[in-house]
């Protein structure tokens, strides 16, 4: 790890850009032993080790899963930001141009970082569930209307479906 250390150091000075090892961390990836790692050290600086990191928006920590949670609060906060278009309001934008939303927002951010994360069962279950539950609140349906009916008034697919379409994308390329 070191010798990668002093490649990306070297790398830097090369192509004139700054890495601050004051705002770098690493982290332990399911760590097999109690026994501490070594000292890692970046332009003379030790980076300290941690149990959570974020890079370009990816949450890792020891465990190396995904924050289900997480994901589910930002699907949530994309929905709302395009409320102020008319997506949930009964006057507001026709049911197609509500599902192109849909899958041009909401559902790419909820995606993001999935391909590159372990995940579960359970998690993608959620994640459906969250989906299905604000795809009924977005066309005034009841909770107890069928789920298959929600989709496909909508033209929508499964979240697996989406995130699988994703991820053979991600891994062709």
């Amino acid at each position: 790890m070191n010798l990668m250390l002093k490649t990306v150091e070297v790398f830097s000075r090369r192509h004139r850009y700054d890495i601050n090892p004051s705002k770098s961390s690493c982290i332990r990836v399911n760590p097999k032993s109690p026994d501490p790692s070594p000292d890692f050290i970046l332009e003379g600086t030790c980076i300290p080790l941690d149990t959570s990191t974020t890079h370009i928006g990816v949450y890792r920590n020891t465990k190396c899963k995904v924050n289900t949670k997480n994901k589910i609060e930002l699907g949530r906060c994309t929905a709302y930001w395009l409320m102020g278009a008319g997506f949930i309001g009964k006057n507001g934008l026709k049911q197609s141009v509500k599902a192109h939303l849909w899958s041009t927002f909401v559902v790419p951010r909820m995606l993001y970082t999935l391909e590159v994360l372990p995940y579960s069962q359970a998690d993608l279950k959620a994640l459906e569930a969250f989906q299905l539950k604000t795809l009924k609140q977005v066309q005034h349906l009841a909770d107890r209307t069928y789920n298959v009916a929600a989709l496909s008034l909508l033209g929508i697919c499964l979240f697996e479906l989406n995130y699988t379409k994703t991820h053979l994308i991600c891994t062709t390329v």
